[in-house]
């Protein structure tokens, strides 16, 4: 994947949304910026639920992009994220996971990526 970032990465606005623990939101952050940092702008979380935990507002990572002005394309590999990005116009690319259903390589998938931006 840093391969695909430092080839293409300059072509585009980049940030990450993250559904994960609050607890556990630092260490995210610490390892997005110290392998992508280059290229991502903006870290945003959407606390995954977690018994105990207090309501945090927003719930989904599609709620959260859903406050953006534009967004263009969303690289995931959460299907039900995927599905409403795809309701909202939104191009997506899914990355392949064993919990998802795409049947491509990340290398393929990378490259249908780099078609989609632009110098």
């Amino acid at each position: 994947m840093i391969d695909w970032f430092r080839l293409h990465g300059r072509k585009a606005e980049h940030f990450v949304v993250t559904s994960v623990p609050l607890i556990a939101a630092h260490l995210s952050a610490e390892w997005v910026f110290s392998h992508f940092g280059k290229w991502v702008r903006s870290f945003n979380i959407v606390p995954s639920p977690r018994e105990g935990d207090h309501d945090h507002g927003v719930s989904r990572k599609s709620d959260f992009l859903r406050t953006f002005a534009k967004v263009d394309i969303v690289v995931e590999d959460n299907l039900e994220t995927i599905r409403s990005m795809r309701e909202m116009g939104i191009s997506t690319v899914t990355i392949p996971r064993p919990w998802n259903d795409s049947m491509e390589t990340l290398e393929y998938t990378l490259n249908g990526l780099a078609n989609l931006v632009t110098d």
